[in-house]
């Protein structure tokens, strides 16, 4: 078993540890690490069908500081060299390809250019920011927000300078890292330009049954919306609001999204750790490596040298 042979590494290094140390009960100190956070480069992509959608880079003590210090880096600024093509879905809005996106982090070390990467999103969120009842369609957002989460751990080979971490022998420690908040701007879409009909409707459906055009509440008009929506593209009376659509937003006969700048929700990226395969001891988090007398560099280090692979 995986887990049980990386625990036994884990304690055989911490045993060769404690015999080298003065008293026995703690570990030998740890000299500066050499690599530095000017040696190092952060790449960022978000990939559709294996095109890329969005791309960034962070460089420099400054803009890396709070990166290196509890692991969260939020990206100023990125490229998007190929818009997100977007379907239109069975309720008349658009939606994403889960299914088809991915997100990959690297590091780069700049003194030999080494690469490690440290995030592979095997799959990824996509909140469809809703629209507000009885707010007119031109003030609803267009946006959907992606979150990358990978599937797999690095860094969970134990070391001897990972064996340090933890309190424990018998925790297998790895490394979590996500993706959040890429925002992506969406076409207008049939139900968009349906929204004012489809309160009209529900207004009409309300007064038909008596009530007045409020005695409804919000849960109760998504229900409304959703017999109304359901397998839309079949339904002639919403069938213009899809020709609206096509003639408005498409190019040649496609729908596509585009990515947002970052501004009041930054796009960031979390490193933290957690157990692989032991889930009962707590975690430590990267702020705390000053208790087993390490840094995040002196982390970055070891990886580079244990996981440095470029994929």
């Amino acid at each position: 078993d995986k887990i049980q042979k990386a625990v036994a590494m884990r304690q055989q290094y911490r045993e060769q540890l404690y015999s080298m140390a003065r008293d026995g009960s703690s570990f030998p100190p740890l000299p500066d690490p050499s690599l530095r956070a000017c040696d190092l480069l952060i790449l960022v992509d978000i990939f559709c069908d294996d095109k890329a959608i969005a791309c960034a880079a962070e460089y420099g003590a400054d803009r890396l500081s709070p990166f290196l210090s509890v692991g969260s880096l939020n990206l100023r600024s990125f490229m998007s060299p190929n818009p997100l093509e977007v379907m239109v879905g069975e309720y008349g809005w658009f939606e994403v390809d889960e299914d088809l996106l991915s997100g990959k982090v690297h590091l780069v070390r700049l003194t030999d250019f080494k690469i490690i990467c440290i995030h592979k999103g095997f799959y990824l969120e996509v909140n469809h920011l809703d629209t507000y009842y009885d707010v007119p369609a031109i003030e609803h957002s267009l946006k959907a927000r992606l979150h990358a989460y990978t599937g797999s751990w690095f860094g969970s080979i134990p070391t001897s300078l990972t064996s340090r971490i933890g309190d424990y022998s018998d925790q297998c420690i790895g490394i979590f890292s996500e993706l959040n908040n890429f925002d992506v701007h969406l076409p207008r879409s049939p139900y968009h330009f349906g929204h004012d009909y489809t309160i009209s409707q529900h207004r009409e459906y309300i007064r038909s049954n008596g009530g007045a055009d409020n005695d409804l509440p919000f849960s109760d008009f998504l229900d409304f919306r959703e017999s109304i929506w359901t397998d839309a593209a079949s339904k002639p009376n919403l069938l213009k609001f899809f020709k609206q659509a096509e003639e408005v937003e498409s190019i040649n006969g496609k729908f596509y999204g585009t990515m947002c700048e970052p501004s009041e929700q930054c796009v960031q990226l979390h490193v933290y750790f957690n157990s692989v395969g032991v889930d009962r001891h707590e975690m430590p988090t990267l702020s705390e490596l000053s208790n087993w007398g390490m840094t995040f560099l002196h982390l970055l280090e070891d990886l580079f040298e244990h996981d440095a692979i470029l994929s």
